[in-house]
This record gives structure tokens, C-alpha cells and sequence, in this order.
């Protein structure tokens, strides 16, 4: 699993999720975007199965988040 930004000097994350899936298409990828991300390219991107994570968040809630999407992959019940 990466967790990127979807916003990146050298490339965006659609860019690197294509490049990523040539190397290995088993790759989870967590974007963070920011609050006024474009909504039509993020839906776009949740539904090819990337997660979208919106910033700022704390630390905290980075861990429940990415904990939350974890056992959602792996279909684990979250207690």
C-alpha cells in the first residue's frame, strides 16, 4: 500500500497509479487530497478502486483512516 499525494510537482496521482499498475497491479494506493480537489476526477478515481483520503487531517485520524481501509480490503470486521 502507497499513501500519496494526489497533487505532485513531477506527475499527478493518475498519472503515477497507471505507471504504478505497470510495475504491479496489486498495489493499493491511498491518494490525499486537498478539501477543493476537482469531485468528477476523485469519483473517477474511487471508482477504479484507489481511496481518497481528504487533507488536512491529523495524525490520528490518518491511522483510523488507513486502519478503516485496511480491514475493508482485507474484510476484516473493525472492533
Amino acid at each position: 500500500m502507497a499513501i500519496v499525494d494526489i497533487m505532485m510537482h513531477a506527475m499527478n496521482g493518475k498519472d503515477l497509479s497507471k505507471n504504478l499498475a505497470h510495475v504491479d497491479n496489486a498495489i493499493n494506493l491511498i491518494f490525499l487530497t486537498p478539501t477543493n480537489e476537482d469531485n468528477n476526477d476523485l469519483n473517477i478515481m474511487t471508482s477504479n478502486h484507489f481511496w481518497i483520503i481528504r487533507k488536512p487531517i491529523t495524525v490520528k485520524n490518518l491511522f483510523e483512516e488507513v486502519t478503516s481501509i485496511l480491514a475493508l480490503e482485507q474484510n476484516i470486521p473493525l472492533l
